[in-house]
């Protein structure tokens, strides 16, 4: 086990339980209800997270460097931002009335890999 694995546990996750999230590059932990894991196209298997607030945030937290620190903050080693997919409806809606074709395109797998889960999307 290399460095960056050997302070950290791998992690089990149980939907429908709450879960705090370290998030970067604010070293922002926010608390979300773990939905549960699928396959988002292009970006390899994702945990899927669900924060209620002022927006419903969804974070999307690639399966392979997801672990879970000492004080059972769920996190990645090493730590990167490129590991996890945060955004919310209204970001969801600007992706898609985007004109690069990338970035709709992006916002249509994403639309595609919540309604996986059961979230809706007029």
């Amino acid at each position: 086990m290399d460095k960056h694995h050997s302070k950290y546990q791998i992690t089990q996750l149980s939907a429908g339980e709450e879960y705090s999230i370290e998030l970067y590059p604010k070293d922002e932990v926010v608390k979300a209800k773990y939905i549960g894991q699928g396959k988002l196209e292009g970006f390899g298997n994702q945990h899927l997270f669900i924060s209620e607030g002022k927006d419903k945030n969804y974070i999307a937290m690639n399966d392979y460097w997801l672990r879970k620190k000492d004080d059972g903050i769920l996190t990645y080693a090493p730590i990167s931002s490129f590991s996890t997919l945060r955004i919310n409806k209204s970001g969801l809606g600007e992706m898609l009335d985007s004109e690069n074709v990338h970035y709709k395109n992006l916002g249509l797998r994403i639309i595609r890999f919540l309604e996986s889960f059961g979230e809706k999307f007029d």
